[in-house]
């Protein structure tokens, strides 16, 4: 069950919302809210690349938890 309220999402779709919100709390609130840098780092290509390390980062977390628990 990947969400109670939504117990047939596929696991990569939750592995996608979680690594998008991952980097929005990593991006805007630790590094902008308290660091003090620009929202998103100014949406340079830094912030894409920590886009992409944050979803491929939840969907091996996911992948290993899915294999871990035999499914």
């Amino acid at each position: 069950m990947a969400w109670p309220g939504l117990p047939a999402a596929p696991w990569v779709l939750v592995a996608l919302v979680y690594g998008i919100l991952l980097w929005v709390f990593a991006l805007y609130v630790m590094a902008h809210l308290v660091v003090g840098l620009p929202a998103f780092l100014g949406f340079s290509d830094v912030a894409w690349i920590a886009l992409v390390a944050h979803v491929l980062f939840a969907w091996t977390t996911a992948a290993v938890v899915r294999s871990r628990d035999g499914e």
